[in-house]
């Protein structure tokens, strides 16, 4: 039997956007459900409690820990979710040891950016677990105004990630708690992962490289623009860039579009409806259904949802959200210049592959 004739629509997507085509019958839509609702939850008893500032923290914990967990059977979904939740946190704790020490701080996102890059060698989760550490890291060294303490911080993000664990996990083990003991990928050990990986010529480690490089001018950027929420443009970066830079300068329009359609739809729905207090914590929850469902599908949609997740966390804490918004544009287009730069100063083997073939 003839194997099936790829499709040329669906392929240029997954080599140029990084997508694939959206099957919304394929979607985990109540593992999406269940995460979204949490990180709203939370946020809803952050306003309750009277301190919207640790909203921040928390939402962070549970939604990272929840994204890591989603595409996951459940015998490596624990574990997975475990090390997110554990690297996240550490990552905040660190993010905001930094955020006072000046130019020090460049020489420490060099550090956790060229780990957090050279991470994808142990496989698609590792390459997930370490973009999220790289954004939790950025977000708290660029001193956002959380109304938290570092390590109080650091405790509510892991507080975050335990709570998402525990909803997605504990109907596993109600219904047959043999799910949990799900054996491990038939991979070689970490060790010997890392090591294959180690050649001056190997992607991953260029990433790692590249990514070190980009996270310090962009943190040196956000650092002397003066602009509001410093960390948005190394947070940015951190998002966007890839092990294979093809398709980048695509990747990144998809991440200015999403975030003028999210920064506008988000000034819609917050200011101009006027949602306040547990509104915001709906708008929360919406957007991070959106994110969840499409991060890897869209991006673009991806970027909407996480844009309107941020936004609507910061008005919670009292920011004029549609003053901040043109800083916030054009943080993303100056991270994006910088992922293109990087990307085609040295780009990946798939990458030069595209254009001499």
């Amino acid at each position: 039997m003839s194997s099936p004739v790829p499709n040329p629509t669906s392929t240029w997507r997954k080599v140029i956007l990084g997508t694939a085509p959206i099957r919304l019958s394929e979607m985990a839509w109540r593992r999406t459900i269940v995460v979204a609702s949490v990180v709203g939850s939370l946020t809803a008893l952050a306003i309750w409690f009277g301190r919207p500032e640790i909203a921040f923290p928390l939402a962070v914990g549970s939604l990272f820990t929840g994204l890591g967990g989603i595409g996951e059977a459940p015998g490596h979904r624990w574990r997975i979710m475990l090390w997110t939740g554990l690297w996240v946190g550490l990552a905040s704790i660190l993010g905001g040891l930094m955020s006072n020490v000046g130019v020090a701080e460049l020489g420490v996102v060099a550090i956790v950016a060229a780990g957090c890059g050279f991470a994808g060698a142990l496989g698609r989760r590792g390459a997930l677990v370490g973009v999220l550490t790289l954004v939790t890291y950025a977000i708290y060294a660029g001193i956002p105004d959380t109304g938290s303490g570092t390590f109080e911080s650091g405790a509510l993000v892991g507080l975050g990630a335990m709570i998402q664990m525990a909803a997605l996990l504990i109907p596993v083990l109600v219904r047959n708690r043999g799910l949990l003991r799900g054996r491990e990928d038939d991979l070689p050990s970490i060790r010997a992962r890392l090591r294959a990986h180690s050649q001056r010529r190997d992607d991953f480690l260029r990433h790692g490289v590249r990514l070190a490089l980009a996270m310090v001018v962009a943190s040196a950027l956000g650092h002397t623009s003066n602009w509001p929420h410093q960390y948005w443009i190394p947070m940015t970066v951190a998002w966007l860039s890839r092990p294979d830079t093809t398709g980048m300068a695509t990747r990144v329009l998809s991440r200015v579009a999403g975030t003028i359609v999210g920064v506008g739809l988000a000034i819609a729905i917050i200011n101009v409806l006027g949602i306040t207090s547990y509104g915001l914590a709906v708008v929360v929850a919406l957007g991070a259904v959106v994110m969840l469902l499409f991060l890897a599908t869209d991006y673009t949609l991806a970027v909407i949802g996480i844009t309107v997740i941020v936004m609507a966390l910061l008005s919670l804490m009292g920011e004029q959200i549609d003053q901040t918004a043109p800083s916030r544009i054009a943080s993303t287009l100056v991270a994006g210049v910088i992922v293109v730069v990087a990307s085609v100063s040295w780009p990946s083997k798939s990458a030069r592959h595209a254009v001499f073939e």
